[in-house]
């Protein structure tokens, strides 16, 4: 039986994957930088540290041109209730109404995951927050899960995973946790390490009320 639902932020809650992207890129480009990469799928799901690894392979010049993007980032208000996904507030209601525990872990900056939940209202559907830079090691690792188990005092059995991304996917699993994937509505990833995936939050509301008895609190 499941008693507990575990939520990734960007790509699953909110469709911001492409946002950042584009921000960054945007950034870039009005500073005449080039990238050490422009492929989106290799930022997806990454950790803030990673992703500016991966934009800047030099460690001074990254130091740079960070700490200029920083107020950059500051300047560029995100309004995050425009990129909510269709179904999460009904979704999480249903899963409160049903006494799971509702668990938000995210890769990101405790900052960008309070001002998501306070901009787009779903911060009383949740339990427990969980910030990747709160373990030793971000995903791809199952830090983050395997703290959020402790935390609830739940086993792996008993949880389910809602990623989006192929880092994120193989956090879950490697935590042993049930992993779901929504599936991008704008681009390609890969998912097929998930254990299922679904094409919206639709598609989760209508597993969940047709088993009533696998998912209770």
């Amino acid at each position: 039986m499941i008693h507990a639902f575990i939520f990734d932020m960007d790509g699953v809650l909110v469709n911001s994957e492409e946002m950042y992207y584009n921000r960054r890129m945007a950034y870039f480009k009005k500073n005449d930088l080039i990238p050490d990469s422009t492929n989106l799928n290799d930022f997806l799901g990454a950790s803030r540290k990673k992703i500016w690894e991966i934009l800047i392979n030099d460690p001074i010049k990254r130091e740079q041109v960070y700490k200029e993007y920083e107020k950059y980032e500051q300047s560029t208000s995100i309004d995050f209730s425009s990129y909510l996904n269709p179904n999460v507030p009904e979704f999480l209601q249903l899963l409160k109404q049903k006494n799971l525990k509702v668990v938000l872990a995210s890769a990101g900056a405790m900052s960008n995951i309070e001002q998501m939940l306070t901009t787009c209202q779903i911060k009383q559907y949740f339990d427990l927050i969980v910030s990747g830079e709160e373990v030793a090691h971000n995903k791809p690792a199952p830090d983050i899960y395997l703290q959020v188990l402790k935390k609830t005092a739940l086993s792996a059995t008993e949880a389910i995973v809602v990623e989006d991304s192929t880092i994120g996917i193989a956090a879950g699993k490697a935590s042993g946790i049930i992993t779901w994937a929504l599936k991008p509505q704008n681009y390609d990833i890969d998912q097929t390490k998930a254990d299922r995936i679904f094409e919206s939050f639709g598609g989760m509301i209508n597993e969940v009320k047709s088993h009533p008895q696998e998912y209770q609190g």
